[in-house]
């Protein structure tokens, strides 16, 4: 599933090439894989791309499409005359919704059907904003703030950091790259942190972020760019995915791997310490 950073880096490429272009047709091949009516999208010009925690939103002229990727979900661009010169009947195998606007062409892929393209009126997007919590990348997210949040939560530092209400964007990956990175164990009650600790916490998830939009996100799975090119993130996972191998810090304790919420949880038993 993409998150913060991989919305991030498709809404980076997106904003180069659709900011300002009229959606001139939309094909729906899967009834739902679009939630609303098409016809009033249609001669609607993009204003505004921007992403909602691990969202893709579209503002319009008078109305919103906010695309949830889910589980399999992609964004494919295509220059209309690309598009139209050549057989791409491999990449229109899992489009579900495919956009045509005035020089390009954009499908909205996803192999297991979960994800879907939502049409917003105005104070439906102000009801999405109100559900999502702190963005990790702005500057609202500092020591304050998650100092605060973590002294009234009792949930667990994995849990915390996932629930979308607190924090908007961060996933299973950058979660368990940032507690690594911060020597903090994953089963950690996050109110009983210390503020060193929350120190460390709040440097390594900026600083996970910073490097994964470096690389351009993670391909492991179905996350792609839309040029159809991988993310080169999971090159350089300290612990996601590592179990049974060395732990890069103290060289010594091998890498584990634990269920927390049905997540898969990667942690050094040596460098994590549990705060309990």
């Amino acid at each position: 599933m993409p998150e913060i950073v991989e919305a991030e880096v498709i809404v980076n490429y997106l904003k180069k090439r659709l900011l300002g272009q009229k959606i001139i047709k939309i094909n729906t091949l899967n009834k739902t894989s679009f939630i609303g009516n098409p016809k009033k999208v249609i001669n609607n010009k993009i204003n505004k791309i921007e992403r909602l925690g691990k969202k893709i939103l579209f503002q319009l002229d008078n109305l919103s499409l906010l695309f949830h990727l889910k589980m399999t979900g992609q964004l494919i661009y295509f220059d209309k005359k690309v598009f139209n010169s050549k057989n791409f009947k491999k990449d229109l195998k899992y489009a579900r919704v495919i956009f045509f606007f005035e020089k390009d062409v954009l499908l909205f892929n996803d192999i297991r059907k979960f994800g879907f393209v939502l049409v917003l009126k105005d104070s439906d997007l102000l009801k999405e904003k109100q559900k999502l919590g702190i963005d990790p990348l702005s500057e609202e997210f500092n020591f304050s703030f998650l100092k605060h949040s973590l002294s009234k939560s009792k949930k667990n530092i994995k849990n915390f950091l996932m629930d979308q209400k607190y924090i908007s964007g961060l996933g299973n990956i950058y979660v368990n790259e940032s507690l690594f990175l911060s020597k903090i164990h994953p089963q950690s009650l996050s109110y009983k942190i210390p503020e060193r600790k929350i120190k460390d916490l709040l440097f390594a998830i900026k600083k996970v972020l910073k490097e994964g939009l470096k690389r351009e996100g993670s391909s492991i799975n179905s996350y792609v760019k839309p040029d159809l090119t991988k993310g080169e993130y999971q090159n350089n996972f300290l612990v996601y995915k590592r179990e049974g191998k060395r732990c890069l810090f103290c060289k010594k304790s091998m890498i584990l791997r634990i269920k927390i919420s049905q997540r898969s949880s990667f942690y050094c038993p040596q460098c994590q310490k549990k705060f309990l």
